[in-house]
């Protein structure tokens, strides 16, 4: 086994706590699966049996390294590609770790695939391939026994696992899966040490780097999984597993795979400038930790200050957070997106995506949530309304650019989940309150009246490419009262001439947005009368 899989840590991994997620307490076999009767695991070689032929095994890891390994770094592709050349020769003889891997990976280059090229992969439809890998996926995962484990590899299998899972989530309940798998891979990584950097001085360079890339993803998807369940459950949502201050651990290098040997004595010199494979991950984790800060930034005064004192700290509060941000970008502009070729997808892409999330950062300082109690009832001026107007279309747009290129389509399984939902809210407060504010001003300024038609078209863009706003909305509160604020913003609207929306093809106010038509019936089959 390469050293970045087998690592165990020598023994000095903690015992992981029993509280384990309730999704794996439940575990309800199929009927027709054989579990062991003594170990209540499954059958080891019938498990083994399942692995696809070697022929797919292949075509599945091309996949996976052209489609997902690029957005996650979660170890290193050369020596994991051993690994996939044992399980394609003998399946059998691989631990269930490692088979627990293989299946995660299969896993995660067909949600990574388009649906008929699961057919002429698999011969089964997206759909049946997805529920089919992932089935198996889980049951690797209980055999090598994830709810106790030490081990690095089960960690990387459960990571990959849960990416799949955030791509297949469309219902409250999915993220509460979510967040009890993100929530079991904190605890396995914390039991492992990953999140202490002193665990490490003694390991092997080539090690410390493999735990450093895979706690980062970890951390991650940890916040991840925690927005998702609050876009479902609002605020009886848990909060992410790792806080500040429960971890310390330096960021993985921006190198290249071909950069890391396993038997290397001394990391190599790390890329400044430029991009590697880590290019995408690099400035993730350099938005993760931007984000981090401005939290530390974020301290509300006491009701009992005095309410010029209170605004005095807000003021200081917004300018150490906006130079959080502009630090940021800067760094990740001037050293990471500089020498990228806007000819190589992945590298516009990414240079899209980073500038969609620095502009969600400078929304979040910006945004009216960020005042404390001492600004209770204060209204944003025109200024200040205009500025988040501004910034929460920038998002939209890049969200649109990005689902708009299909030279980028490989990669929005992943990257294409995630929903801008505080622009979209902004944008659509503004556009109702323009609307509001327009109808009876028959001399609207045909300047001002391209911007809110330009808007119209980020948010009924958005509607297309997050088909979930509308399919999740009976499940999800914030989702239906998205839904209910696009038909009011939309309904607000003026049909004088200097209103229209000029569009080449499509007239906005003959044939209404198909997004808006299904919004209107899924509100009229809401209501009581209909049922």
């Amino acid at each position: 086994m390469p050293n970045n899989v087998k690592n165990e840590d020598n023994g000095q991994a903690s015992e992981c706590v029993n509280d384990s997620p309730p999704f794996f307490q439940h575990i309800r076999w199929r009927p027709d699966e054989q579990v062991d009767s003594d170990s209540g695991h499954y059958n080891q070689q019938q498990q083994q049996s399942k692995h696809p032929t070697s022929l797919q095994i292949f075509r599945l890891w091309q996949v996976f390294l052209n489609n997902v390994h690029p957005l996650v770094m979660l170890f290193h592709a050369p020596s994991v590609q051993q690994v996939i050349l044992d399980i394609a020769t003998d399946a059998t003889s691989v631990s269930k770790a490692t088979g627990a891997l293989g299946f995660a990976i299969y896993l995660c280059a067909i949600a990574s695939m388009t649906d008929s090229e699961c057919l002429e992969l698999t011969g089964e439809s997206k759909a049946d391939s997805l529920e089919h890998f992932s089935r198996l996926s889980h049951e690797a995962l209980f055999n090598s026994d994830c709810l106790h484990s030490n081990n690095m590899v089960v960690l990387q299998a459960l990571t990959l696992y849960t990416l799949a899972t955030f791509y297949m989530r469309g219902s409250p309940s999915h993220s509460e899966k979510l967040a009890a798998l993100a929530g079991r891979a904190a605890q396995l990584a914390q039991a492992l040490g990953l999140h202490q950097e002193d665990r490490q001085k003694d390991l092997p360079p080539f090690s410390k780097e493999m735990r450093r890339r895979l706690f980062w993803q970890v951390l991650i998807l940890d916040g991840r999984a925690a927005a998702a369940q609050r876009l479902g459950a609002g605020a009886t949502a848990a909060g992410p597993h790792f806080h500040d201050g429960s971890w310390n651990v330096q960021r993985p290098l921006n190198v290249s795979d071909s950069q890391l040997v396993p038997s290397m004595s001394k990391p190599p010199p790390e890329q400044l400038d430029g991009p590697t494979d880590m290019l995408l991950c690099s400035i993730r984790i350099e938005i993760e930790q931007s984000m981090r800060r401005l939290e530390q930034h974020q301290q509300h005064p006491s009701l009992r200050s005095p309410p010029a004192f209170g605004a005095w700290i807000e003021q200081q509060q917004q300018l150490q957070q906006v130079a959080v941000v502009e630090q940021t970008e800067q760094r990740i502009e001037q050293h990471l997106l500089r020498s990228c070729d806007a000819c190589i997808p992945f590298h516009l892409l990414t240079a899209y995506q980073a500038r969609s999330w620095l502009r969600q950062l400078r929304l979040s300082v910006y945004h009216p949530r960020q005042r404390g109690q001492s600004s209770l009832g204060h209204q944003p001026d025109e200024h200040e309304r205009e500025r988040l107007f501004s910034l929460a279309q920038q998002v939209l747009s890049y969200d649109n650019l990005v689902h708009s290129n299909p030279r980028f389509r490989r990669y929005l399984w992943l990257i294409g989940r995630d929903l801008p939902v505080d622009a979209v809210i902004v944008v659509l407060l503004e556009l109702l309150s323009k609307g509001d504010d327009g109808g009876d001003d028959a001399d609207v300024d045909e300047g001002k009246q391209n911007v809110v038609n330009r808007a119209w078209r980020y948010i009924i863009q958005v509607y297309e490419d997050h088909p979930v706003l509308i399919n999740a909305a009976r499940e999800n509160p914030l989702f239906l009262a998205i839904g209910l604020l696009t038909l009011k913003a939309w309904d607000s609207r003026t049909t004088s001439k200097s209103e229209q929306m000029p569009s080449p093809s499509t007239d906005y106010d003959r044939d209404e947005p198909l997004c808006i038509s299904r919004l209107r019936a899924q509100r009229v089959s809401a209501s009581p009368a209909s049922s």
